[in-house]
């Protein structure tokens, strides 16, 4: 909803109380006594989309992680607190951790006189009052005042559902202010396709994917037996739906106790999405190839240090501060967008590699992205079905989907639930504005990715200079939003007058938007995803529209993008306190990117890359007469499951099967099962046995030390086994050679195993890895090698 502002000649609104609302109240504290703020947001709580706490139902399930980090998801003057003592909080918070920050963020900075916020306050009409054009305009606001606890309307609910029909509003009152921000999100109505809306004759649950939370509640009703699960749509939601879906069908199939869901391993789960993407999980690595021995060309970097994807996708160290300032979002060219599509397969692992499968037909096409863990292991190992085409209908019998590919019509029978990840319509956010004020802002329902024909970065229209947007585009971002608050506030600032650099932007606005809508109705292959994702270039824009110079790459290696970095002219103009929290998120940031410098997340990348099916070859050499030399050829699976301990944040149950044959000619099937968890807090790889269930945890078998690749180039000497530095006096290892090892030790009552692994990636993913251990005792004296490779 919008947000007001007022200033002491006048009044403002903000409507809407979630990121851009709480960032557009912050920025026009300052200077004091310059703006009053009122902020309605028509929920009972502060927060917008995201949730107070676990329980709290919305349009973002409680539980879901971000798809980027915390110093991403921050504004600049507060970091993100401890979740105990002397331990840090989730790289990727949960969403109602993130609702709990902003409420944080409001107490410690909104409760302040000049901010009023008014909570289950619904903005219903918004107009300009004629009169003396020599005075400054005045908005007239009629606000509706919600019951105690009432979240409005559905988001669901049919569009020419009437407010009055509530029963706990009251009757409107107005207000009157000199500016408004709108900061209501982009987000505003799920959109189901309409053949599938109001079928109630539907034997099948018809969902959005922002309803979605639990499969075991989405099929609670299913009568007709285990069947097809549709999900539909190619956005990012798309493949966070299947991914979770898929992930809690593994976790119910490999769990100890029965499922809630009967024949739960006889479900399949299909995605269908018009669009090709690519993949990519949280963590990347920073170089994904490195000079070959030659320095003349090349090579996959097979030991790459990881960070956090968003301090990858976004490191000023990356483009120069003239390049910052080209836009690499919108309306790209053919060979830009082979560029992209080129460094997404290098992140996957390059030509040919397992899990570069989604590969678009035309790779001069913009490429879509989406953001994953899990997404592109369950499509490898069929888990995710994947199918390119539209839904069109529902079939005659109102269990069987219609879908539309590139070469048929086909129809998916015996379907259990579809739900629909098919995004949302920004236009119930608009709904409060005249058509007069809609018109002049070039409002165009028929771009649902652009409905606002706005400059500076979907700022402001020219032609309404009192009416302001903090975060009204698809895919904001927090410090974005602070930025475009500031500039606001510099234009509107009372009794002062822009910096030139604003005005000049000012007098030269044109809305790149009409561009944009003829490329998305007429030529949309060169439209990319988010037509304002370039997050680095519009961070140095807003800085430099408000007069500053380019942010200086402090460290060769990264420099992050993030609200903290951009600081400078924000809240309080370099007020202490304001000052120490950005100082600190900073110094975060660089603990983060030193801490991979020496491997860490590498235990996270490489847990992450084990998941799904693997061909073992292992070899058994015995130095004793009573225990067999032999070889095995078989299979391994990493099956994911939720954490059955706490302390954990994932967790895989492995199971190998395959064929001994010892060195005398005796053959036999051998099997074995594990559980391999992860330890983020500790950022810990280890290995447990499990009983004889085949499914629970018993004991700890070992946790995995790595050991990190020298610095320069090479492995450290003393970490490497004898004979490994004889052809390099130096004790370094070419980086094309490079490999990420672990060790660990474990003790069986009078035996002792030493494990020695060594991880060989390819982009994100593991092309290869190997563990041996020597085992030695009373009665034991073998070493055992296996080799793992897709």
């Amino acid at each position: 909803m919008p947000g007001w502002y007022s200033s002491c000649s006048g009044e403002g609104l903000l409507n809407g109380a979630g990121p851009g609302g709480i960032a557009a109240a912050r920025a026009f504290m300052y200077p004091k006594g310059s703006f009053k703020v009122t902020v309605f947001e028509q929920l009972s709580r502060l927060g917008g989309l995201w949730p107070s706490n676990a329980t709290d139902k919305g349009l973002i399930n409680p539980s879901m992680s971000t798809n980027l980090s915390k110093y991403t998801v921050s504004f600049s003057d507060k970091t993100w607190p401890e979740t105990e003592p002397s331990r840090a909080s989730p790289l990727f918070p949960k969403a109602s951790d993130v609702g709990q920050y902003l409420q944080q963020y409001a107490d410690k900075y909104l409760d302040n006189p000049s901010v009023e916020l008014k909570t289950s306050c619904r903005v219903e009409e918004a107009s300009m009052m004629e009169g003396d054009v020599s005075k400054p305009v005045k908005w007239r606001i009629r606000v509706r005042k919600l019951g105690t606890g009432d979240k409005g309307p559905s988001p669901l609910e049919p569009e020419d559902a009437s407010a009055g029909s509530n029963a706990n509003a009251t009757e409107t009152e107005e207000y009157f202010f000199d500016h408004v921000i709108i900061s209501s999100g982009f987000f505003g109505k799920p959109i189901i396709p309409k053949a599938f809306v109001n079928q109630e004759c539907a034997s099948i649950p018809i969902i959005h994917s922002s309803e979605f939370s639990d499969l075991n509640e989405l099929l609670k009703n299913n009568k007709s037996g285990p069947g097809k699960i549709l999900v539909v749509g190619g956005s990012m939601s798309g493949a966070e739906t299947s991914a979770t879906i898929a992930a809690q069908i593994s976790s119910a199939i490999h769990s100890p106790g029965k499922s809630e869901i009967e024949s739960i391993d006889q479900y399949t789960l299909h995605h269908i999405t018009s669009k090709p993407f690519w993949t990519v999980p949280f963590f990347l690595p920073l170089k994904t190839q490195v000079d070959n021995e030659k320095h003349d060309g090349k090579v996959i970097n097979s030991a790459p240090e990881f960070l956090p994807l968003d301090m990858v996708m976004f490191n000023l160290s990356n483009r120069s501060p003239e390049e910052r300032l080209k836009n690499r979002s919108g309306i790209v060219s053919t060979e830009a967008a082979q560029r992209s599509h080129d460094a997404f397969k290098l992140f996957n692992g390059g030509e040919g590699a397992a899990h570069a499968f989604l590969l678009t037909d035309k790779e001069t096409d913009a490429p879509w992205l989406a953001i994953s863990d899990t997404y592109s292991s369950f499509a490898q190992s069929g888990d995710i079905k994947i199918t390119r085409g539209r839904v069109k209908s529902l079939a005659d019998d109102n269990a069987s989907v219609i879908v539309e590919t590139p070469s048929s019509t086909d129809t998916f029978d015996n379907v259990s639930a579809i739900i629909f990840a098919t995004g949302f319509d920004s236009a119930s956010s608009l709904s409060f504005l005249p058509q007069s004020i809609l018109s002049t802002l070039g409002y165009d329902p028929s771009t649902p990715d652009l409905p606002l024909a706005l400059s500076l970065h979907s700022t402001i229209h020219p032609s309404v200079p009192s009416l302001g947007f903090v975060g009204f585009y698809r895919g904001p971002y927090w410090g974005v939003a602070e930025q475009q608050a500031a500039l606001l506030r510099t234009l509107w600032q009372p009794d002062a007058s822009p910096p030139p650099s604003l005005s000049s932007a000012l007098e030269n606005a044109r809305s790149t938007i009409p561009a944009l809508r003829s490329c998305y109705k007429e030529t949309p292959e060169r439209l990319t995803q988010f037509p304002m994702g370039d997050y680095t270039h519009i961070m140095e824009s807003l800085r430099e529209i408000q007069g500053h110079g380019p942010v200086e790459a402090a460290d060769s290696y990264c420099t992050p993008v993030s609200p903290a970095l951009y600081a400078t002219g924000l809240q309080g103009l370099g007020g202490d306190e304001e000052a120490i929290e950005s100082k600190e998120a900073l110094r975060l940031i660089q603990r983060e990117v030193d801490g991979s410098r020496s491997g860490k997340f590498v235990a996270k990348a490489i847990f992450r890359s084990l998941q799904g099916n693997w061909v073992l070859n292992r070899t058994i050499k015995s130095n004793i007469s009573t225990y067999p030399s032999g070889s095995l050829v078989g299979t391994a699976r990493f099956y994911p499951r939720r954490p059955t301990a706490e302390g954990f944040a994932a967790e895989y149950l492995y199971v190998e099967d395959g064929d001994f044959k010892t060195d005398t000619g005796m053959q036999f099937r051998a099997t074995r099962r594990y559980v391999y968890r992860y330890a983020e807090a500790e950022d810990k790889l280890s290995v447990w046995f499990v009983k004889t269930d085949n499914k629970t945890v018993d004991y700890l078998f070992h946790e995995l030390q790595m050991i990190s690749p020298h610095p320069t180039g090479g492995e450290q000497t003393g970490n490497s086994p004898p004979g490994a530095n004889e052809q390099d006096p130096k004790g370094l290892v070419p980086a094309m050679d490079r490999r990420w090892k672990a060790t660990s030790h474990h003790l069986c009552i009078d035996d002792t195993y030493d494990p020695e692994y060594e991880f060989a990636f390819r982009g994100v993913e593991l092309a290869k890895w190997s563990v041996g251990y020597h085992v030695r005792g009373p009665h034991k004296d073998y070493w055992i090698g296996s080799v793992f490779t897709r």
